[in-house]
C-alpha cells in the first residue's frame, strides 16, 4: 500500500524582503537566505535544516521537496545544516501554489509548510 502523502513540500523561495534589514543589521551577506538563519540549536542548526529534519518524519512515499528560488538555491544545497533532499526552482506565483498544485495533480493529502 502506498504512503497516504506523496511529500512534504517546504517552500524557502522568498527573497527574505522583509527581513533583509534586520539580517543586514547582524552583518549577514545582502544575499544570505533567511532560510539559512540560525536557531541557536546545536551544530549550527539552520531554521531550514530543523525544518527539513522534522519533515522527514512524516510517513511519506519520497523525501521532503524543497522549492527554492534559482537565486539562493547553490547555497541552500551546499550548507552543511541542509540533509539531502530533493530540491525544486520551479516557479510559482505564490507561496501556497506548491501545495495546491500538488493537491490537483496527485488527489492525495499535502503536507507541508510555507
Amino acid at each position: 500500500m502506498a504512503a497516504e502523502i506523496e511529500a512534504v513540500r517546504i517552500t524557502a523561495g522568498g527573497y527574505g524582503t522583509r527581513i533583509r534589514e534586520l539580517m543586514d543589521a547582524e552583518g549577514y551577506a545582502p544575499n544570505f537566505p533567511k532560510h539559512l538563519l540560525p536557531t541557536g540549536g546545536p551544530g549550527g542548526e539552520t531554521l531550514l535544516g530543523r525544518i527539513i529534519r522534522q519533515a522527514e518524519t512524516v510517513p511519506a512515499e519520497m523525501a521532503p521537496i524543497v522549492f527554492l528560488n534559482p537565486e539562493n538555491e547553490q547555497t541552500v544545497r551546499n550548507h552543511p545544516d541542509i540533509p539531502p533532499v530533493n530540491f525544486s526552482t520551479q516557479k510559482f506565483n505564490y507561496s501556497l501554489d506548491p501545495f495546491y498544485y500538488a493537491l490537483a495533480t496527485t488527489e492525495r493529502r499535502v503536507v507541508g509548510c510555507a
